[in-house]
């Protein structure tokens, strides 16, 4: 979706996307390659640079990025190393091979790429390409952080917070994510602003104010999470904000969009069960319709495959009530097997 949409933008402002994705309309190109084909490593990785486009328009311009990159990575070229193992990650201009962007993310981390330490440290994290090791994931995380990398600062705090890999310490998980909020991370405005609003950690004290405040600036950055966090505090209100329902319904709309309903489902969810919201089968219909709109179908079968047969049961009655004859049907079922 994204990549259609910003292929349609650049057409709008007047400009041929096989000119945009064209590395040899680019001022210093024959410049450029002649001094990668005679060798240079810094060139090498420019001249990659200039053919690798991450929305892959043209995949033999990836193809050909890919070599100049390896070119340049052989010779020790730290950047270089960092896209190759990118490529091999990402599976763009090359065969998918965790194993091989593992590689070429380790030699760029050992020369002090930024970027590489935090991709290094996010394959240990997840056991992706390498064995799990939340100790290794840590020190990349570090070292990464110390350089100033957002992303790192955010997970080096979420690696505190959970204690993974390091002794929990909250103290340190917020300073990490102060850090990486200093910087705009909408993941680390969004962990932060849920340890100020709940106030049930150790060394975080309560305060509703940082909070929301944190929670608006990631919703402002169009993150879901952050979107549909900020509507369940808009639904209930609190000390900061007054209830309001209209804001809200526009957030979790947002969230829901990006998401395929999901959030939609999470709130027509409570209502439902009347946790966390107060219990109102009109209001959990409504964002039962929203979700399966934006795509969330088939509700009752959802709760039914999670083995959540009273909840199944429930919104059956609800979609009854409502005069949806499938509803009855699949209710009067479930009541007929003893489900309360």
């Amino acid at each position: 979706m994204f990549k259609t949409f910003f292929v349609t933008l650049i057409a709008s402002l007047g400009v041929s996307t096989i000119a945009f994705a064209n590395p040899e309309n680019k001022p210093d190109f024959a410049t450029t390659k002649q001094l990668a084909e005679q060798g240079d490593a810094k060139a090498q990785y420019k001249l990659g640079k200039m053919y690798y486009n991450w929305l892959n328009m043209n995949a033999q311009n990836n193809i050909k990025a890919a070599e100049w990159f390896q070119k340049a990575a052989e010779q020790g070229n730290a950047e270089a190393q960092y896209m190759l193992g990118s490529m091999f990650s990402d599976g763009i201009g090359v065969k998918k091979d965790y194993t091989k962007a593992v590689e070429w993310y380790q030699k760029a981390a050992e020369q002090g790429n930024a970027e590489a330490q935090y991709k290094l440290g996010d394959m240990y994290s997840d056991g992706i390409g390498v064995k799990k090791d939340y100790t290794k994931a840590v020190e990349w995380f570090q070292k990464a952080a110390e350089q100033g990398n957002a992303a790192a600062q955010y997970m080096l705090g979420s690696m505190f917070s959970d204690g993974k890999g390091v002794k929990k310490d909250y103290t340190k998980a917020v300073e990490w994510f102060q850090k990486a909020v200093e910087q705009g991370n909408a993941s680390a405005q969004i962990f932060l602003g849920a340890m100020y609003l709940g106030g049930k950690w150790e060394g975080v004290k309560k305060d509703e104010a940082k909070g929301v405040d944190l929670l608006k600036k990631a919703a402002g950055q169009g993150d879901a999470l952050a979107q549909f966090l900020l509507a369940r505090v808009y639904l209930k209100g609190n000390n900061v904000i007054e209830k309001d329902e209209v804001k809200a319904a526009e957030l979790i709309e947002k969230a829901s969009e990006q998401t395929f309903g999901k959030y939609a489902f999470v709130v027509g969810e409570a209502y439902m069960e009347g946790k966390g919201l107060e219990q109102n089968d009109e209001k959990a219909f409504k964002w039962f319709q929203k979700a399966e709109e934006l795509g969330f179908e088939n509700i009752g079968e959802r709760f039914e495959d999670r083995k959540e047969l009273s909840k199944a049961k429930q919104y059956y009655g609800i979609e009854c009530d409502k005069g949806i004859q499938k509803g009855c049907d699949n209710y009067r079922r479930l009541n007929e097997q003893g489900i309360k």
